[in-house]
């Protein structure tokens, strides 16, 4: 069996380090030498590299041929403070590198003298439990997107949210493909739903983020969400991978956005859906925390399916969860195929800090969204107790209609 093999020890706090898996005929070592010098000075040959001073060299630190993982340290000076989207530029720029079969970012530790440039999340965690009343019960938070994600009108999904709101779900989400259209404009839409869910806040008492999709152009997000806070927003998403990873710090450090940054990552299974090569999930969890999401989608773990992912999904709700130089803790959000049956192992592989989204897994309800909403509530309240479902739903209805309806199918 072979081991790990230090190839040299450079300062932590002097050098950003990232791990990456490669599959190369060269081997590892050799893959790992070509990988430091492309992404570093833009190659690994003696003759040019005597041009460049050696501070801007990155240095391989860690080699392990049986798992073909190497970790590089990158220097400080070669990065731009506060610009991530330049470090990807080093620590994510060689994935042509040629003779490299394939090449997978799977980690990345930033040092304090980097992160010292960022704020964060602006509400985080604790910040969201807060607005939502939870910070005693630390359950889970109980989520959905509207079904269909596009076609309906602003008064069809005001219905919608005051459905779902009344049943008891904490958080309601634009589709991806939902921003602006002509048939269901997002100051229309905005107005609707917000007047909706201040109608279940007068009857119930309880408080629904609804996370307005505000996904545009560099030059316009922004204003779109001063537009969707003028309206009543009091949540805000970005698909992160469409507008860039910049929006979210942008949103988040500017002072007139006043509400939660939800980061969606539609577009991420382009990057990180081959476990061989791209961006891990991992390394884009941390990047989005520390640029300032307060909620992320980080894929689901514990339903049982043969995801080979589901391990990644609870390492990026560590990463959004632990501390990190003072950075806040962003929530994690699971979703991917959630019905009620599987909150409680979702709960059991994820821990209580998570956001649980259902899509189908609500408005699929024979009952309609209001009982889907409550179906869920329930398994999450079951799962929390520690009552098994069958039981619990013994006395509660909605968790049994909704047992019944995807027994087998899940």
């Amino acid at each position: 069996m072979s081991r790990p093999e230090p190839v040299s020890s450079p300062e932590p706090e002097k050098h950003l380090f990232a791990t990456y898996s490669v599959r190369s005929v060269l081997g590892t070592a050799v893959a790992a030498s070509r990988i430091a010098g492309s992404a570093s000075l833009g190659t690994s040959e003696e003759r040019i590299l005597k041009r460049a001073s050696d501070r801007f060299a990155a240095k391989v630190c860690l080699v392990d041929e049986g798992k073909g993982l190497v970790k590089v340290a990158y220097p400080l000076d070669l990065f731009e403070p506060g610009n991530v989207s330049q470090w990807l530029s080093v620590f994510g720029g060689m994935f042509g590198t040629k003779p490299l079969e394939s090449i997978r970012l799977l980690d990345v530790e930033v040092p304090r003298a980097l992160m010292e440039q960022f704020k964060g999340p602006k509400y985080g965690l604790e910040g969201i439990r807060r607005m939502l009343g939870t910070e005693a019960t630390r359950r889970p938070h109980s989520g959905t997107i509207f079904k269909p994600e596009v076609g309906m009108t602003p008064a069809e999904m005001a219905e919608a949210a005051y459905e779902a709101g009344s049943g008891g779900i904490d958080f309601l989400k634009d589709g991806e493909a939902l921003t602006n259209q002509g048939f269901c404009s997002l100051p229309s839409r905005v107005a609707s739903v917000m007047e909706a869910l201040d109608r279940v806040r007068e009857e119930t008492g309880r408080r629904v983020l609804y996370a307005v999709n505000v996904t545009s152009d560099a030059g316009e997000i922004l204003d779109r969400a001063e537009t969707a806070m003028e309206h009543g927003a009091n949540c805000l998403s970005v698909n992160v991978f469409a507008a860039g990873l910049s929006s979210l710090r942008l949103l988040a450090e500017d002072a007139s956005i006043s509400s939660p940054i939800h980061a969606h990552g539609a577009v991420q299974a382009a990057v990180s859906g081959n476990q061989a090569h791209g961006i891990s999930r991992l390394a884009f969890s941390k990047l989005s925390r520390l640029l300032g999401c307060d909620q992320l989608h980080v894929g689901v773990a514990g339903t049982g399916n043969a995801d080979p992912f589901q391990e990644e999904a609870i390492a990026c709700a560590s990463a959004l969860m632990g501390r990190w130089n003072g950075v806040r803790s962003a929530l994690p959000a699971a979703s991917g195929g959630i019905r009620p049956r599987s909150v409680p192992s979702v709960i059991s592989a994820m821990g209580k800090d998570v956001l649980i989204i259902a899509g189908l897994g609500v408005w699929g309800h024979p009952g309609g969204g209001r009982e889907g909403s409550k179906a869920l509530a329930q398994a999450i309240d079951a799962a929390v107790l520690g009552v098994p479902l069958n039981e619990y739903a013994e006395s509660h209805g909605e968790l049994r209609a909704a047992l019944d309806h995807w027994a087998g199918r899940e």
